[in-house]
């Protein structure tokens, strides 16, 4: 044990000689890289960071928020984890980095010739993913940062990242609305095609004398009885007359009769609907909130100069601590034979 400790400390004051006679090297080497890097780091453009943070809106239609009776939901609550991942999902899309493009003229001031380029589109949104940065936060909000060398266009980017977006989103709730718009319109005019020609029916029936179809009979058998009792030959040939045509059409009065019960129940209910359905495809609210809009940031965020050089300088400093012990160990394990 005591052979593996002294063999242990001869090693590491091996080692610490092999520095200390190697440092001006080391050292030297080190500052070179340091001075190096730092030149290089010189032709690279400043960036600028601009930040936004937006939050999404809980999923539902105004029109649900608007007319429920529960007092919990309203128009200003904010969304969860659900809707987060959904709005992750639409600041990723390619649709978003094209806007970007297009609007800002990217092309030229990434240099990219769309020409000459076959993959010219997807060079592009490559670029922008680089200078564009999204991530959720705890606080179920997202934040949104550009970088560009130029923050005035840093800052403005950032902003119409979170205005598309709020658009692209309630492109998607309109569409949906619109959709449902156009099934609940046309079940409501089909209903009241239907009421319309129950009620022409029950008017043809009505101009038949028959308006109350039990309290007719109840009242027409009454008066019939009393005829024939005072025999009465008239009143009784136009009572009898009458319960002829309630006993013919009574049974189609009845029947339309229940029929517009029933239509106007469901009518009710498709009014609501209907006003519901017009609501949402008419409604423009915001689907993102934005905390704050983005100004321009004339601190730089890149590059990092001193930190550069600084890593630059430890890497150079372990590499040729390694080069040197590998060459070091050649030495001692292939010796150079001496010409006599």
């Amino acid at each position: 044990m005591s052979g593996s400790n002294q063999q242990f400390e001869l090693n590491s004051t091996s080692i610490f000689v092999f520095l200390w006679n190697k440092r001006k090297l080391l050292v030297i080497g080190a500052l070179i890289a340091m001075v190096i890097s730092g030149i290089i780091t010189l032709f690279i453009p400043n960036k600028y960071t601009s930040e936004v943070i937006i939050f999404p809106v809980a999923e539902g239609t105004p029109s649900h928020d608007l007319f429920a009776y529960d007092s919990k939901r309203d128009l200003l609550r904010l969304g969860k984890e659900n809707e987060v991942d959904q709005m992750l999902q639409i600041l990723a899309s390619d649709e978003l980095k094209d806007h970007l493009i297009d609007k800002y003229n990217l092309y030229e001031r990434y240099k990219v010739d769309s020409l000459t380029d076959k993959t010219h589109r997807w060079t592009m949104r490559k670029k922008v993913s680089k200078r564009f940065f999204v991530r959720a936060t705890k606080y179920v909000s997202i934040i949104i940062e550009v970088s560009d060398t130029d923050p005035e266009l840093a800052a403005e980017m950032t902003n119409e990242i979170a205005s598309y977006t709020n658009m692209m989103v309630t492109r998607m709730f309109k569409k949906k609305a619109e959709d449902a718009f156009k099934l609940v319109e046309a079940e409501y005019l089909l209903l009241k095609n239907q009421i319309a020609t129950a009620e022409d029916s029950l008017s043809t029936l009505r101009a038949l004398g028959i308006q109350d179809y039990e309290l007719q009979t109840e009242r027409y058998s009454e008066a019939l009885g009393l005829a024939l009792v005072e025999n009465n030959r008239r009143a009784e040939q136009i009572l009898q007359q009458k319960l002829d045509i309630l006993s013919e059409y009574g049974g189609a009065f009845l029947e339309m009769r229940d029929v517009l019960r029933v239509y106007y129940g469901r009518l009710g209910k498709l009014e609501e609907k209907y006003i519901e359905a017009k609501v949402d495809m008419i409604e423009t609210l915001d689907r993102v909130f934005v905390v704050s809009k983005a100004q321009p940031t004339y601190k730089k965020t890149a590059p990092k100069r001193t930190s550069i050089a600084i890593t630059t300088g430890i890497i150079t400093f372990l590499l040729l601590v390694i080069i040197l012990g590998i060459n070091e160990s050649l030495k001692t394990y292939f010796p150079i034979k001496k010409e006599e």
